[in-house]
């Protein structure tokens, strides 16, 4: 009877079997980085004030009709979302909808169209100037906002600054008559911004308000200058998976691949997955430590992954190190 020495792969199958699942990345998980929220429109609306100077006086801007200086907004906001501080980036698109059609034409010539906003201003008691805003879209930029413990953050760094639209003008007799360009307009926010959260199992919302109160001042002629205060709120929510500290592999659940990760990775610059510190070093370690046996599960973020779990020796550790890469080896050779 011949004798046979086990084949190692038969050996270390079994072990495989049980780790495999930390092999196999998850859908990638929403993190700290580059965020966007999408703005909800029937949460979100600005309202329009304010006069219009020239040498003939400075009288205050009227609705044309009802609802015409107010409208809701659409679109997106871009953001960076590190630690406990938000940043919003350039790349945002916060787009006015159109509300009804208010003169002039969008070259100032006679007739109404549809139109973001619809004023008008009465000049020495019988002149009246219409004006019309379209396609009117602006951005937010921002350094880093702290963000405090009840989730506000200060807006008074943060500017506003129309990316596109214009502004088109025509008096009921005489000039002026015509239209400009708004873009590059900027204003600077007042107030504080709000970013809440909820977790429902595995997924998490977050939901991002801006107040608006801020002055724009644009220039369509050298004589003339319109002063306009927007002000409302944005209202915008980003739904991710919800993200469990020390899982640095994504699969769900804190356990021996994470530190895995943790090795091969420790001294890199870039952050692990499920970090909220910058690069790759012990604190990383702490935080695997700290959470290890702590798993996502459809009920809720943060469930034990099995009851009293502790962390396992690091001479177990380090058997599962040299299993892993045992596998890559025996796998690249096709053993």
């Amino acid at each position: 009877m011949i004798s046979r020495t086990p084949s190692p792969i038969k050996f270390v199958m079994p072990v495989v079997t049980a780790l495999v699942f930390v092999l196999v990345p998850a859908a990638r998980w929403a993190r700290a980085g580059t965020r966007y929220y999408s703005i909800v429109t029937n949460q979100s609306h600005i309202d329009v004030s304010g006069q219009i100077i020239n040498s003939y006086g400075k009288p205050t801007i009227q609705p044309q009709g009802t609802g015409s200086l107010s409208t809701t907004y659409s679109g997106s906001i871009k953001t960076d979302r590190t630690g406990n501080n938000i940043s919003f980036l350039s790349g945002s698109s916060i787009d006015a909808n159109t509300n009804g059609n208010w003169q002039p034409l969008a070259d100032g010539s006679s007739g109404s169209a549809a139109a973001d906003y619809g004023g008008k201003a009465t000049f020495l008691g019988f002149v009246t100037v219409n004006f019309a805003g379209r396609n009117l879209a602006a951005g937010l930029t921002s350094g880093a906002l702290p963000i405090d413990a009840g989730d506000d953050f200060d807006l008074s760094t943060t500017d506003m600054t129309f990316s596109s639209g214009s502004i088109a003008y025509r008096a009921s007799i005489g000039d002026p008559a015509s239209s400009g360009s708004i873009v590059g307009t900027t204003g600077t926010l007042t107030g504080s911004g709000l970013l809440s959260s909820v977790v429902q199992g595995l997924l998490t919302t977050e939901t991002l308000t801006i107040p608006i109160d801020s002055l724009f001042l644009f220039q369509p002629d050298s004589s003339t200058t319109i002063n306009l205060t927007l002000t409302g709120t944005l209202v915008a929510k980003a739904s991710f998976r919800t993200p469990l500290p020390g899982d640095y592999n994504n699969n769900g659940a804190v356990d021996a691949g994470d530190y895995v990760m943790w090795r091969k990775k420790i001294g890199n610059g870039t952050s692990l997955p499920n970090d909220d510190t910058v690069g790759v070093g012990q604190d990383d370690y702490a935080r695997w430590r700290t959470h290890f046996g702590e798993k996502l599960t459809a009920g809720g973020s943060g469930g034990n992954l099995l009851a009293g779990s502790t962390v396992p020796e690091a001479s177990t550790l380090a058997l599962v190190a040299v299993v892993l890469v045992f596998v890559g080896v025996s796998c690249r050779r096709g053993w």
